[in-house]
Order: structure tokens, then C-alpha cells, then sequence
């Protein structure tokens, strides 16, 4: 599985949610995790039509399709559980 997270550098919400992607990642190495800005990585956020609210995380399976989207700030627990509730 792929978790692709967007994140932007003046975005409040992604520098408080860096570190528990960052301890997320490092607890899940079943899932491969790209990581995109929102600013620098213009053409592929932009054909992932996300909107204007980040951080958004897209959760993809082994077959390439898109499993769950969400978006927010939200503590490392809230993260990692989305992602394994998508998993089942």
C-alpha cells in the first residue's frame, strides 16, 4: 500500500502534523509513504484534485486504487487508526 500525504511549508496544520506523520512512517513499514508539497510538486497535486485544505493524505492499495482520502490536523493515534481501518 501507498499513503501519498500533501503538505505545504506555510501551512500551520502540516508543520504541527510533521512530526506525527514522520513517527507514523516510521511505525508502518508495510506502507510506502511519498510525500508531495503542495507548492513545489504543482503538477501532480494538481491531478489529484485535492481543493485548498491540507494537509490531505490519499491511502492507494497494491493494485493502485485509491482506497480512502482525508484531510486535517489530527493526533498520531486518530492517523494511524484511519489508516489501518482502511487496511481491513
Amino acid at each position: 500500500m501507498k499513503l501519498i500525504v500533501i503538505t505545504a511549508l506555510w501551512c500551520p496544520s502540516c508543520l504541527l502534523m510533521k512530526p506525527r506523520i514522520q513517527k507514523v512512517q516510521e511505525s508502518m513499514s508495510a506502507i510506502t509513504f511519498e510525500h508531495l508539497d503542495f507548492d513545489f510538486d504543482e503538477d501532480k497535486v494538481k491531478a489529484l484534485d485535492i481543493g485548498k485544505k491540507l494537509p490531505v493524505y490519499i491511502l492507494y492499495n497494491d493494485e493502485g486504487n485509491e482506497v480512502i482520502r482525508f484531510k486535517g490536523e489530527m493526533k498520531t493515534d486518530e492517523l494511524e487508526r484511519k489508516i489501518h481501518d482502511a487496511m481491513d
